[in-house]
């Protein structure tokens, strides 16, 4: 197995370890927005609470982020770019603009601007902004996807045999390629 793969999970696994440990085990607050002590390594966070706790949550809040917006974005792509890729002529070459138009919009801006709208989040208000990211990655992110599923079903000058098996072999070059990208985009940080 890639050894790159392997030392992500394993660091993605002990993250999410700590993490998980320490968002049930409540450590002692103190005075809010206190500076990193001895008592409080990484210092309060605005309401006191302990910022390691707040960090675990922060993790965790990622993770749940990136799993949903990677879901969304197979949900949506993957049947698009089938459809698209089995199309010819000019409905195709309609239908391949679109996921290309939603490609190009910002995704960061739009994103700190929905931060910057929300503001702190607190109790309930948090899910908002999370749901809004969300919807937003996942909308402007599905196109890569589709383009690429819509190369790989694209027929071309082969017959259904000849086309079933080389459409096989590029779908599990794509699924290799496909995760390796997510591997190294997920090490990195997206």
């Amino acid at each position: 197995m890639n050894k790159t793969l392997l030392m992500g999970l394993l660091i993605t696994s002990i993250s999410l370890a700590v993490s998980s440990l320490f968002s049930i085990v409540n450590l002692p607050g103190g005075k809010p927005l206190s500076p990193p002590t001895l008592q409080y390594p990484l210092g309060t966070y605005i309401n006191g609470s302990n910022m390691i706790n707040q960090n675990a949550l922060a993790l965790l809040n990622t993770i749940l982020v990136a799993l949903s917006v990677g879901a969304l974005e197979v949900f949506i792509g993957l049947p698009y770019g089938i459809v698209v890729g089995a199309l010819r002529g000019k409905p195709k070459h309609a239908l391949v603009r679109i996921p290309d138009a939603l490609t190009i919009i910002p995704r960061g801006p739009l994103v700190l601007s929905l931060a910057l709208f929300f503001g702190v989040p607190k109790g309930f208000v948090l899910a908002t902004p999370i749901i809004f990211s969300i919807l937003i990655i996942s909308f402007t992110g599905w196109g890569s996807l589709a383009r690429q599923i819509g190369e790989i079903v694209t027929p071309s000058q082969y017959s259904f045999p000849q086309f079933s098996e080389t459409f096989i072999e590029k779908f599990r070059v794509s699924l290799y390629k496909i995760r390796k990208t997510t591997t190294i985009s997920f090490l990195n940080g997206w």
